[in-house]
Parts: C-alpha cells; structure tokens; sequence
C-alpha cells in the first residue's frame, strides 16, 4: 500500500503529515513524499547546461528539505509510530496540479 503526500511545508502540510503517519502505521503503507517546484525565470544569456545544471541543483535541494521535514518530527512529534514508517521522496518540476496528477498516473497510485 501506498500514500501519496505532496507538500508544500505549510503549517496545514505539517498537520496533514501527522494524520498520514497514522494512516500509514494502520494501512502498512510507505508514504511518498512529493514537492512540486517551478524554476525560477533565468536571464536570456542562460545556456541550457546551466539551466540543467541549476534544476538539479533544485532537485538535490528539494529532496533534503522533504528528508529534514520528516526528521523534525522524528525529534518533535514523539507520539508519531515515524520510527516504524517506510518513506520515499519524489521532487517534480512544474504547475502543482498537473505534476501531481502525472506522478499517481505513471506510479500506480
């Protein structure tokens, strides 16, 4: 079983999150964690390497904020069963709805 949960890091996300740590113990799901980001606008003399290069860059950021986001309650929410749960965690470039969409359409969700 499976829990998909994008996030935003908001305040409503941090509460969402704990209602899916509960779910997930219940269900013995792995929660996938998702952060949909926009690349910011670059300057016209901006070759396609660095464009590459500055989106993985992105990336690489993303996925450690989503990794840090669940070791803070690891430290702070010591009534979530975080311990026993199995976590993935997807970075997507784009507009929130439709990547969000794509991503349960192309992993089975």
């Amino acid at each position: 079983m499976k829990i998909l949960f994008p996030t935003d890091y908001s305040d409503n996300a941090r509460n969402a999150f704990q209602f899916a740590c509960h779910l997930a113990e219940k269900m013995e799901a792995t929660i996938t964690l998702l952060h949909i980001f926009k690349v910011p606008l670059l300057e016209n003399n901006t070759t396609m390497d660095q464009i590459t290069h500055s989106i993985q860059e992105m990336k690489v950021g993303q996925v450690d904020k989503l990794k840090a986001f669940v070791e803070d309650f690891k430290v702070h929410a010591t009534n979530l069963p975080i311990s026993n749960l199995k976590f993935e965690f997807e970075i997507m470039e784009g507009k929130a709805q439709e990547a969000i969409l794509n991503f349960l359409e192309a992993n089975n969700f």
